[in-house]
C-alpha cells in the first residue's frame, strides 16, 4: 500500500466505516489535479515567494567567515516562520540544506555546528570552472502546496523521457545542481 499520506489504519477504518463500498486505486489522482494552480494558489505561491526571498538574503547576510552553519540556518527559519510584515510564514517542507566546503559535493545535507571557512568561494568557483559535465538527475518538479514528508507533487519531472505538456499556471522548482566526490554545485529557483 502507497502511504503518502494516507496509511494503512487510514485505509481500514474507511473499508469498516464503508462495507458496502468498493475502493479503486486512484495513486496521484489529486496531485495530477492539483498541478494546475488557480488563481488563489499561485497568490499564495507569490506570498510564500516573499518569505523565500527574505529568509535567502537573511542566510545570505548571515554566512560569513567563522559563524556556524547552525547559527545561519537558525536565522533562515526565523525568517521563514516569521513570514514578512503582510503575512506570516509556516515551517518549511524540508529543513535548510546548507552545508559547505567539500560537503557540498552531496545532495540534500542538513547543517553542523561547523564553522564557515574561507574556502567557500573556493569551492564554488572550483566547482562551475569545470566543463563537460553531464546533468544525470533532473533539473525540476512541479511544486505548490508542499508539507512533509516531501516538497514535491510527484507528477511532472523535468528530466529526459518526462512528456508534461507545459501549461498556464504550472509551477516547478528547477535545480540545475551537480555533485561530483570533492565539490559540487547548485542552483535553486522556483517558476511559473
Amino acid at each position: 500500500m502507497d502511504t503518502y499520506y494516507f496509511t494503512a489504519k487510514c485505509f481500514t477504518q474507511l473499508q469498516l466505516g464503508l462495507p458496502q463500498s468498493t475502493f479503486v486505486d486512484a495513486t496521484s489522482l489529486v496531485n495530477y489535479v492539483r498541478i494546475i494552480k488557480s488563481d488563489k494558489e499561485i497568490e499564495y505561491i507569490r506570498r510564500a515567494a516573499r518569505i523565500v526571498e527574505n529568509a535567502m538574503q537573511t542566510g545570505i547576510d548571515a554566512i560569513e567567515e567563522g559563524v556556524r552553519e547552525c547559527d545561519v540556518v537558525a536565522k533562515i527559519m526565523h525568517a521563514q516562520i516569521s513570514g514578512t510584515v503582510e503575512f506570516g510564514g509556516d515551517y518549511p517542507a524540508i529543513m535548510p540544506l546548507l552545508p559547505s566546503g567539500e560537503r557540498t559535493s552531496t545532495p540534500h545535507l542538513t547543517w553542523t555546528d561547523e564553522k564557515y571557512k574561507s574556502e567557500v568561494e573556493a569551492v564554488w568557483r572550483k566547482s562551475i570552472a569545470k566543463s563537460g559535465f553531464e546533468k544525470e538527475s533532473r533539473i525540476g518538479y512541479s511544486m505548490g502546496l508542499n508539507y512533509p514528508p516531501d516538497w514535491g507533487e510527484h507528477t511532472a519531472s523535468l528530466r529526459p523521457g518526462d512528456k508534461t505538456v507545459l501549461q498556464p499556471n504550472m509551477t516547478f522548482h528547477c535545480i540545475p545542481g551537480i555533485w561530483l566526490d570533492e565539490y559540487g554545485v547548485e542552483l535553486s529557483e522556483s517558476f511559473r
